[in-house]
């Protein structure tokens, strides 16, 4: 039921027999390949795993995987239902992987736990998998701690969860994200009662904009926030020295007082030169101010 090969010099060179006995077995439950040179490019190895109906964990950690293998193994986990675990931490994946995985995501409706650590993803990473979080509905815990997703990726991935009833868990330790945005993540997770508007979404890139217009949205808010704090700030500033708030209300109000005489003075003016001038038109004399 279980095959545990583990630095052994793996490479997809030498995987036919293993790879045989992945296509054909009907009791093989687990498969841990971790630190090897496997690469998964030719295909077989994927072809085997697409057609398995046994398997439940599989474990490819600190491979060679890279972009390549990882849509290669995306193309069987869109076919495979049947397996629940998979592990690729520290195996190159990258944003490009990352992305083909995410598509995998779309459609699988098996895997519950997916280990993405140490894979250099980022934020473009980052949103390809959000978007795939807004339809999946069998997923329950993905890491991605140990990667280089920032504030912009975690945000979204946030919006995303929001969409999404299963993931129960979310790592993200050890990337360059601040404490609040992990904290909003973390009370999203937290909230018993998500729900899912937009499952009915099938594509990546219908999910991709969606996700991104509700980033540029909270954004939005964000920076109306800041303006608010900006006046609350100078508000407390004020209060915190009175005598400089007061100077500051006087300095107004002298303001508007010397407008205000400098206005009735010139009113007064006007008034002066409209008698004079009812007063000389009997005369037919000038004006006197």
């Amino acid at each position: 039921k279980e095959i545990v090969l583990k630095q052994k010099d793996l490479h997809d060179g030498n995987l036919d027999v293993l790879t045989e006995v992945l296509q054909k077995s009907k009791v093989l439950e687990k498969l841990s390949l971790r630190w090897n040179q496997i690469t998964l490019v030719d295909g077989k190895f994927a072809d085997a795993l697409a057609n398995n109906r046994t398997l439940r964990v599989l474990e490819l950690g600190n491979n060679e995987i890279g972009a390549e293998g990882a849509k290669q193994l995306a193309g069987a986990l869109k076919v495979n239902q049947t397996l629940q675990e998979i592990h690729l931490n520290c195996s190159q994946i990258g944003d490009d992987g990352a992305k083909h995985l995410a598509g995998a995501l779309m459609d699988n409706k098996s895997i519950q736990t997916m280990d993405l650590s140490g894979n250099n993803i980022g934020d473009a990473g980052a949103q390809s998998l959000a978007a795939s979080f807004v339809v999946n509905q069998s997923l329950h815990v993905i890491s991605l701690d140990k990667n280089k997703i920032g504030d912009k990726g975690a945000k979204i991935m946030a919006n995303a969860i929001e969409c999404n009833r299963t993931i129960t868990k979310l790592n993200l330790d050890g990337n360059n994200i601040s404490g609040h945005v992990q904290k909003r993540i973390q009370r999203i997770i937290n909230e018993p009662n998500r729900v899912n508007p937009i499952a009915e979404m099938s594509s990546l890139e219908q999910l991709e904009t969606f996700i991104k217009n509700k980033d540029e949205e909270i954004n939005m808010l964000e920076t109306a926030l800041a303006s608010k704090d900006e006046v609350i700030g100078s508000l407390r500033a004020d209060l915190a020295s009175p005598a400089k708030f007061i100077e500051k209300v006087m300095a107004k109000k002298d303001g508007k007082i010397a407008s205000l005489e400098s206005s009735l003075k010139y009113s007064k003016i006007v008034e002066t030169v409209d008698l004079n001038v009812e007063a000389d038109e009997s005369t037919n004399k000038r004006p006197r101010i």
